[in-house]
């Protein structure tokens, strides 16, 4: 009576065939099932139960012998396909190498990967054929799976160890990621908890930052109004009435000979560095109102719409040939509509050909927005080299 009630409950979790899960089920198999009945007959159809897919078809193709036999025949088959110490180290050689690559700030994925990286170490540890993850080669394919930034990190581990006179082993590279991950989940200097703090500071700042701006804004508008350059007038620049009722051509070429920004009508700098533009009275983009274009001028086709730039316009900045740059963060013509500004960011990139295993490291511009990837004739020739 007491052995009936103690019989297994449904919380047994069923075997698929995964090598990786075939201990796990043996034990649980063992402890609640095997422990508890007494009839190979019961212990069949228990296993029947916890069984599904292609561990299922295996007990299911003796289910027609006796219940003694079948259930030993059962066993067996199931040791011989899913215990094999061969099996079970290949299984894991195969997800550890076939693991995707982890993310910088991904702290999960990293997590995920030294847990993995410890079951790996403990279930190969007996193996013989697990002794493949200890080839620099397997331990290199795993470190590519890190962040970048964990690279060389890595290489100062394998720096120490060899210094010390030892060959590295896979148990060094599960140690360092498991400090990594350690480090990254760490609840007060982790990454989580100093991306949090990170963003309340930056939050403050950026706070603090309105309210200087603001200042900044009401001394600069009065300054602004003090006196007109063009009609030497008590009114701001952009609110100059004579200089607007002027040909736009002719405004265009009294603010290149001041040198004054087409953002803001300040000197020092060019548009395109341009962070306090006036906002057009007329249509409230960004720009000053001495340069809005009038709709009937917008209407003319897109060969009149943009003007051509000269090379010797002193707006447009150039490198030291004097040819226009390559890349520009953003454009600033006379018809000052240079509102819009495009900054992309600089990141480090391993580049490789398909089929190759030669890779070329190097700097790229990383647009969220583009949906496709360019590169240099000089990059595809060091990949071709």
């Amino acid at each position: 009576m007491v052995q009936h009630l103690r019989k297994p409950t449904p919380e047994i979790r069923k075997f698929s065939g995964n090598p990786l899960e075939y201990r796990k089920f043996l034990r649980q198999f063992e402890s609640k099932v095997v422990l508890n009945c007494e009839q190979d007959d019961e212990k069949m159809n228990y296993l029947e139960q916890l069984t599904f897919g292609e561990a299922h078809k295996v007990v299911s193709s003796y289910s027609h012998l006796p219940g003694d036999r079948a259930y030993k025949a059962s066993m067996r088959h199931l040791e011989e396909r899913y215990g094999d110490t061969d099996v079970m180290a290949s299984a894991f050689i195969k997800k550890a190498l076939d693991w995707p690559n982890i993310k910088s700030g991904d702290i999960q994925s990293l997590d995920e990967f030294a847990l993995f990286l410890v079951e790996c170490q403990y279930g190969t540890e007996s193996m013989e054929a697990g002794s493949v993850l200890e080839y620099s080669e397997n331990i290199k394919r795993l470190m590519s799976k890190l962040p970048f930034h964990m690279h060389d990190r890595w290489r100062n581990v394998v720096f120490r160890v060899k210094d010390s006179h030892r060959t590295v082993k896979f148990n060094d590279f599960v140690n360092f990621v498991k400090a990594e991950a350690k480090k990254a989940t760490d609840p007060t200097y982790g990454n989580i908890a100093m991306n949090y703090s990170n963003s309340r500071n930056t939050n403050q700042q950026r706070q603090h930052g309105q309210k200087v701006s603001n200042v900044c804004d009401v001394a600069k508008n009065a300054h602004t109004e003090m006196r007109c350059s063009y009609c030497e007038g008590t009114h701001a620049l952009d609110k100059c009435k004579r200089l607007t009722a002027r040909p736009r051509e002719d405004r265009i070429a009294y603010l290149k000979s001041k040198g004054y920004c087409f953002g803001c009508l300040k000197k020092g700098h060019m548009s395109n560095k341009c962070n306090r533009r006036l906002k057009c009275s007329i249509c409230a983009r960004l720009h000053p109102s001495i340069l809005h274009i009038d709709n009937q001028i917008n209407k003319q086709s897109s060969s009149q719409q943009e003007p051509s730039v000269k090379k010797d316009d002193p707006q447009i900045p150039t490198n030291q040939e004097g040819t226009e740059p390559v890349v520009n963060s953003s454009t600033s013509s006379d018809k000052g509509a240079g509102d819009v500004t495009c900054a992309m960011a600089i990141i480090p990139v391993r580049v490789k050909l398909n089929n190759r295993s030669q890779s070329v490291e190097t700097y790229a511009f990383f647009d969220s927005g583009s949906s496709i990837t360019f590169c240099s004739q000089k990059l595809m020739r060091q990949l071709w080299s």
